[in-house]
């Protein structure tokens, strides 16, 4: 779904049937150890649209998230998801403390999210991350989390700017922002 205020970029529309064979190419690598992760990375990032550097959480789901049906409720679901947005861009160098230094954060715009299975307690799961597009002010952010197994359990995309936080409105992305969400080119991406 677009958002209102932006055009939705398309770098990955031209590549045909290219998604689905780095999909099978990934499967066949799983075993190939940090080669057969590279090529996982890549197919997912392929397949899930994804222009940036994707960048996977991981963490236990303990007892402090669960409801009383004894899963995750949907709402915990949001601070999970979160907290591993806020694990990418901290990684990144745009921690709170350059927020704060700065002035400039992350604003969420809209939300969408789709629940496909459930997990519960001491269960491992994984929260991969990427950016799908960013024009103008305006970006859309897709969030996966993936069980041990490897099970899509929650599917999300946000829309997203970088908030002036004394002016009170969205601002261009800086150059710091955009490394901040794996879209600024970097020493150890240039080519040797």
């Amino acid at each position: 779904m677009k958002h209102p205020h932006s055009a939705s970029l398309s770098p990955i529309s031209g590549l045909g049937g290219a998604t689905e064979l780095a999909a099978d190419v990934a499967k066949q690598n799983q075993s190939f150890g940090s080669l057969g992760a590279f090529v996982r990375r890549a197919a997912d990032c392929l397949v899930a649209g994804v222009i940036s550097k994707l960048h996977e959480y991981e963490m236990l789901i303990q007892e402090h998230h669960l409801d009383t049906f004894g899963h995750v409720n949907n709402a915990t679901y949001l601070e999970l998801l979160e907290e591993a947005r806020w694990d990418y861009i901290t990684a990144n160098g745009y921690g709170l403390e350059t927020v704060q230094r700065l002035r400039l954060g992350p604003v969420i715009l809209e939300i969408t999210i789709k629940f496909k299975r459930e997990f519960g307690n001491r269960q491992r799961i994984r929260i991969r991350t990427g950016i799908e597009s960013y024009e103008g002010k305006i970006g859309t952010m897709m969030q996966t989390v993936v069980d041990q197994e490897g099970n899509v359990c929650c599917e999300a995309r946000f829309v997203f700017g970088l908030f002036h936080l004394d002016a009170r409105k969205l601002v261009a992305p800086t150059p710091e922002w955009l490394k901040a969400i794996g879209l600024a080119r970097t020493e150890s991406d240039a080519p040797q």
